[in-house]
């Protein structure tokens, strides 16, 4: 038992297990154990200045397991021979952090810390980095991100005017740096995707349930000196760290959501009010979301590869509609095949090509037309035949020239008639050819104009990152945040009805 003690200063029962209010005084652990050294703020030495009263007490795991020492075996490489450990782990809190604290039979050698007590009003940012409309703004601040609602830390408490007033909402904040990087990512005017009200100090009693990490130390930040004796300085700032939300939503029933999000910005979101899920990086350059009415929408600023090693299948019961600002490249190693049971249209605005290696066959079951509006050229290596079952006519603006390097053989089973200005042969007059009809050119197809951003271009300034519009087949295109073609941006404009090439007009038509 002498491994679980914690402190090993010879020391009188106290009398009392506790709980006692105590305060962090130090949390070097080098045990990696959660263990802390605090000191008791009331019941036993008011004194909390001196060291000689801290304790050291053992981190009181609120779900903790390991399998039984009874049957370890033998070979330290062998994971059967050795224990496993299960359970939650928090990160021990900063030093003057107030926690309870209780010791065994009053035994100051066996103490455990059992749980933190919060500050008074220090909860605003817990669990979710929550927003604010009380955010002390520069002019600067102001004009850079364009909005008053933005994600805060806690208020000064040495700035209090009023300690008993409790309407602390009111009291103004700064802004937290995590609004730097939803202004990067696209999102900080969006409250669904970007700013949350997911705070502790929402409503009473709090609907919102959730973790929110401590996050690093900022090294480059403000110090201080810790110890009794302040024997050696530390960072005492923090960067924000990763949050867990679970939201039941505030008292209108929005924000009902469960959110999982990084420091830096990644998040995979899963949004009740809105019914979408949403999934980002953190620098807003790829984004995928999945909404109630059934749309999957991608935004990726680089390449999207997928790889199927079995076969790789698209099913559209309506339109299929692939455009690209550059190449489109089709490559079969095998057979490829395009089938159109109605019209089959292929434009090109230069020229175009088709190179087969072996057999060509065409087939028109009705009319067949080839236009050239300059020359027309056909070759043939070997033999040309032409067969028509009624008549064949050729008709030419200028000369026609019929030339063979062997025989020219005509022949006719009716009668056969030649007309010219001077010719050496019997009359009547010959028929003319009938002119051959045009081909019709494939009407293009339809333009639309869609929203652009592009914050690298275009930073944000008050614009939100508006871009030149983008000309395409398609009706609504992902773009990097903040994207106005959101569905829960316009349920109804957006729907597959009012999006549908021949049914609907959700955009301008270029």
């Amino acid at each position: 038992m002498s491994g679980d003690f914690i402190d090993t200063r010879s020391r009188s029962k106290l009398g009392s297990p506790g709980p006692f209010v105590a305060i962090i005084t130090n949390n070097v652990d080098p045990t990696y154990m959660g263990r802390l050294e605090v000191a008791v703020i009331k019941g036993l030495y008011p004194d909390t200045t001196k060291q000689s009263n801290t304790y050291t007490v053992k981190y009181l795991n609120p779900f903790y397991g390991v399998t039984s020492v009874n049957f370890q075996g033998n070979t330290p490489a062998n994971p059967a021979d050795v224990q496993k450990s299960y359970g939650m782990w928090m990160v021990p809190p900063d030093v003057g952090t107030r926690v309870l604290v209780i010791f065994v039979d009053g035994d100051p050698n066996q103490g455990f810390w059992m749980g933190s007590v919060m500050d008074n009003y220090q909860n605003h940012m817990v669990p979710g980095i929550a927003a604010s409309d009380t955010a002390l703004l520069s002019a600067a601040q102001e004009k850079e991100y364009d909005t008053k609602y933005l994600p805060v830390a806690e208020f000064l408490k040495n700035n209090e005017t009023d300690k008993n007033n409790l309407d602390v909402g009111k009291f103004g904040k700064p802004v937290h740096p995590f609004a730097d990087k939803l202004l990067k990512q696209g999102l900080l005017k969006d409250r669904v995707r970007g700013v949350t009200s997911s705070s502790a100090r929402r409503e009473s009693p709090s609907s919102v349930f959730g973790i929110s990490t401590p996050g690093p130390l900022d090294k480059n930040g403000k110090k201080g000196n810790l110890g009794y004796t302040n024997n050696y300085q530390a960072p005492v700032d923090r960067l924000g760290g990763s949050t867990f939300v679970m939201d039941d939503g505030d008292k209108n029933g929005e924000n009902e959501l469960i959110r999982i999000r990084t420091r830096t910005g990644h998040q995979i979101l899963m949004h009740n009010t809105k019914d979408l899920i949403y999934i980002a990086n953190g620098q807003g350059t790829a984004w995928i979301e999945l909404t109630g009415d059934g749309k999957i929408d991608i935004y990726a600023r680089d390449s999207v590869s997928i790889r199927s090693e079995a076969d790789f299948n698209f099913h559209a019961d309506r339109d299929i509609n692939i455009e690209a600002g550059r190449n489109i490249n089709f490559r079969a190693q095998g057979n490829f095949s395009i089938e159109a049971e109605k019209n089959f249209s292929l434009v090109s605005g230069q020229d175009g090509k088709i190179h087969v290696k072996h057999n060509l066959d065409q087939t028109v079951e009705q009319y067949y037309k080839v236009t050239a509006h300059s020359n027309y050229d056909l070759k043939v290596g070997g033999t040309a035949r032409q067969t028509a079952a009624k008549d064949f006519n050729i008709s030419s603006g200028a000369n026609n020239n019929f030339s063979a390097n062997a025989n020219t053989n005509i022949s006719t089973q009716g009668t056969h008639y030649e007309s010219a200005k001077e010719i050496h042969m019997n009359g009547p007059v010959a028929a003319t050819a009938a002119p051959a009809e045009k081909a019709e050119i494939p009407e293009p197809m339809t333009r639309w104009s869609l929203p652009n951003t592009d914050p690298i271009k275009f930073p944000w300034k008050g614009k939100q990152y508006k871009a030149t519009p983008i000309e395409s087949i398609m009706q609504r295109m992902p773009t990097h945040e903040p994207w106005e073609q959101h569905e829960d941006l316009g349920r109804e404009k957006f729907s597959s009805i009012a999006t549908d090439a021949v049914a609907g007009n959700a955009n301008k038509k270029v």
